[in-house]
């Protein structure tokens, strides 16, 4: 497996932000985030519009995706995590592999600062997130209006 990271120096193509985009939306776990949201995030991290920007990480295999994180950075160092996990998806044929593991050994490693992830209790990559050293420190509330 080989793990690519692009950011605001390793751009991604117009090309490649749509595959990375389909490729999350259809193999999210949660099934909860919206493909313009999904693109916005990966345009954000990729400093495609104005921000603090992030990294887009991709594993292959063969050629062929099998996984991809999203992560931006927040900007807000000391008061909340520098950078959150803003999408995880891994190939359905992938999910009981390692895929999840080896990916997010790579981004605890390869970051600095600080990550925040967002995930309901009962998502399956919660004892995984733990595993690699998550906490879950705090509650979150939202109000939709």
């Amino acid at each position: 497996m080989q793990i690519n990271t692009y950011d605001a120096f390793s751009r991604l193509t117009p090309l490649q932000i749509d595959g990375l985009t389909k490729f999350i939306h259809k193999h999210q776990i949660e099934d909860n985030a919206r493909e313009t949201d999904i693109r916005r995030a990966i345009r954000y991290a990729s400093k495609e519009v104005p921000g603090f920007g992030g990294i887009v990480y991709t594993a292959e295999e063969d050629g062929m995706l099998i996984g991809a994180i999203v992560m931006n950075r927040t900007g807000l160092e000391g008061s909340l995590p520098e950078q959150l996990v803003v999408s995880i998806a891994v190939h359905r044929e992938h999910r009981d592999s390692t895929v999840y593991r080896k990916m997010l050994n790579y981004v605890v490693d390869y970051s600095c600062g600080d990550i925040g992830v967002q995930v309901k209790k009962d998502n399956p990559l919660v004892p995984v997130l733990e595993d690699h050293g998550f906490k879950n420190d705090y509650i979150q509330m939202n109000l939709k209006q």
